[in-house]
């Protein structure tokens, strides 16, 4: 009997343990498919979120911001109807009905079925389950990285993955910035510090819309169009085709991705010959009143049967002048002959060629210029004409700022200032003159050889506007082919560099069209005249004067009606259209935190009017 019991006792324990642990398992399970789906780990080591800083345009105007956004799972039991689910899915989605099929029908519990949705999408789910269906469909808050204007600026903004970590852009090189690991705490929220960019969002819409149009009407493989402050090197348009939307960046490959401004290397052609030409002014190697014999062609006796340097006509007898205002290779290529290798390499060296701008964005490209040690007999001339080298868009437009500085090289950047949660400045860029390269002299004569180039007869014609002098350089490239390690006869690039006023230079444009497929390959046909249309914008937009504007004259006293103060019920009021004035009371208020970005009347506001007001805790409202 003795046996008996303990065999009996052995089996109850044995039996209890056994229940204990499979409720354990249980619980574990249950926690991580039900409560942990997320991916965050059980006991988190930090006790609030952190909300990623909002990046903002100049003039204040929201390019990136933290928003809560949902994320469709599927508890799989509950999904009776997976044929019909994945049909509404993916009809609200915009996603493959065959993959949400396979995902429904491939899972036994709990699966993703796409993260971060927009809330119209998120508005439709809800509304066809208040119908009866999406049964086991549930959408789970997910706060994510919203982007405004979609595609404006997106290789200069970047984006961020599903861990709200930047990938690229300057959500990539700030992400410490704009999301910090320790702060001030606002109850269970880590507020990230905001960047404001140099861009102007309205330049961006502007240049953005003229390069799509020419990759279109060109038929080319990319287009690249940059507008920079030419005093001090502040960026204020980046514009690059083909291009990606944030919002949906996994959705675009990697050429669509590809930052081309500082990425993207390539010969830049005659536009190069302003640089050099400049350097042998600097040097004494040439002067204003040399005369070049030309007779189409430059092949000197030490070159044997070597490929001659030609122009596409015989310009005879020219000074310098005449030289860059045709874009003579021939003429270049004897200017050259009174400079050395070793000048010529250590000037264009101080333009930035051969080194990173430091623009602050990741995977900027160096460009190639080798020393003299690696070059042929042929090299000097070539290199004086844009060949044989490797540049990036973003060191032309940042080389372009010595002449408009009276010889002084600027870095050029893209973020203006670091601005905390409480709304001090923490970090404001300033003007920086990396070096001097050129006279004073010498720079104010490459801008008026260049101002000469847009009159009649000059390449850069195509650039000029009536009522203000424009100083420009086009180029057209060979593009040199790796697979057949030689130059194609089908493949060019053309180039417009521009700056203006030429006397006293504002704002430097830069335009590269990779590729031309339409009518014409040469940058003085495919850039120029879009050069034109971007400075026709800019010009008044930035108040730069030009002759024959009209002045008019404001009344000296101006009434207004001043709008009543705003009033906040039980739902958000709709603040679009009303003046800054109207709204200074919110920013007072202890229960919601307003945030108000730029001046003037507000445009967009974040929650929608009509949010329940014991929803909000924090009212973004955008003006201009």
């Amino acid at each position: 009997m003795l046996e008996t019991g303990k065999l009996h006792r052995r089996i109850w324990f044995i039996s209890l343990s056994v229940a204990i642990a499979g409720v354990f398992v249980s619980a574990q399970y249950a926690r991580v498919m039900v409560f942990d789906r997320g991916g965050a780990p059980a006991h988190s080591t930090t006790p609030y979120t952190v909300e990623r800083g909002a990046i903002l345009d100049r003039n204040g105007r929201i390019l990136a911001i933290q928003t809560q956004l949902y994320t469709v799972s599927a508890w799989i039991p509950n999904v009776t109807e997976p044929q019909e689910t994945a049909s509404d899915l993916a009809r609200i989605l915009d996603d493959n009905e065959g993959r949400i099929l396979d995902l429904l029908e491939g899972s036994r519990d709990f699966v993703y079925i796409q993260r971060r949705i927009t809330p119209t999408r998120s508005e439709e789910i809800r509304a066809s389950q208040h119908e009866g269906r999406l049964r086991g469909i549930q959408l789970e808050p997910d706060s994510g990285r919203t982007y405004p204007n979609g595609r404006l600026g997106s290789h200069v903004i970047g984006h961020v993955g599903t861990d709200n970590n930047g990938l690229d852009g300057v959500e990539y090189t700030y992400d410490s910035v704009l999301s910090p690991s320790e702060g001030r705490v606002r109850g269970e929220t880590l507020y990230g510090n905001q960047l404001v960019l140099t861009i102007d969002l309205n330049i961006q819409q502007t240049t953005d819309r003229l390069a799509r149009e020419t990759l279109e009407r060109e038929n080319a493989d990319s287009v690249m169009l940059l507008a920079m402050d030419a005093k001090n090197g502040e960026i204020l348009s980046w514009s690059s085709v083909p291009d990606y939307d944030p919002n949906r960046f996994s959705d675009f490959n990697i050429e669509e991705r590809r930052n081309r401004p500082i990425r993207m290397m390539y010969e830049p052609g005659s536009v190069f010959k302003v640089f050099s030409v400049a350097t042998m002014l600097n040097t004494g190697a040439v002067s204003d009143g040399d005369m070049f014999e030309t007779d189409g062609i430059y092949r000197p006796e030490s070159w044997r049967n070597a490929s001659p340097i030609t122009d596409i006509a015989n310009y005879g007898t020219m000074d310098l002048r005449r030289v860059m205002e045709r874009s003579s290779n021939v003429g270049v290529a004897y200017a050259s002959e009174g400079i050395s290798e070793q000048e010529l390499y250590r000037g264009l060296k101080r333009f930035g060629f051969g080194e990173a701008t430091g623009v602050g964005l990741s995977g900027e490209q160096n460009g190639i210029l080798y020393p003299p040690e690696r070059w042929s007999y042929r090299s000097k001339p070539t290199v004086a004409m844009g060949q044989e080298i490797g540049v990036t868009a973003l060191q032309i437009a940042a080389a372009a700022t010595t002449f408009s500085n009276d010889g002084v090289l600027l870095q050029p950047s893209i973020v203006r200032r670091i601005v905390s949660p409480d709304g001090r400045v923490i970090e404001e860029s300033e003007r920086t003159a990396v070096r001097e390269v050129l006279t004073p002299s010498v720079a104010a004569q490459m801008r008026d050889y260049m101002r000469t180039s847009t009159h009649d007869g000059g390449t850069g014609r195509r650039v000029r506007l009536n009522g203000i002098e424009i100083a420009a350089k086009t180029g057209t490239a060979e593009f040199f082919d790796p697979e057949i390690r030689a130059y194609s006869d089908e493949k060019f690039i053309g180039s417009t560099l521009a700056m203006f006023p030429s006397d006293d230079p504002e704002v430097i444009v830069y335009m590269v069209v990779e590729n031309p497929q339409g009518d014409f390959i040469w940058g003085e046909r495919v850039a120029a005249p879009v050069v034109r249309e971007a400075a026709q914008f800019l010009i008044p937009y930035l108040g730069i004067e030009r002759e024959g504007d009209r002045r008019i004259a404001a009344p000296e006293q101006v009434q207004i009606q001043s709008p009543g103060a705003v009033e906040i019920g039980g739902e958000l009021p709709d603040f679009r259209g009303l003046p800054r004035r109207s709204i200074l009371q919110l920013e007072a208020m202890d229960e919601i935190s307003v945030e108000v970005h730029g001046s003037g009347w507000v445009k967009t506001q974040i929650p929608e009017p009509g949010t329940p007001i014991e929803e909000v805790s924090r009212v973004i409202l955008e003006l201009e």
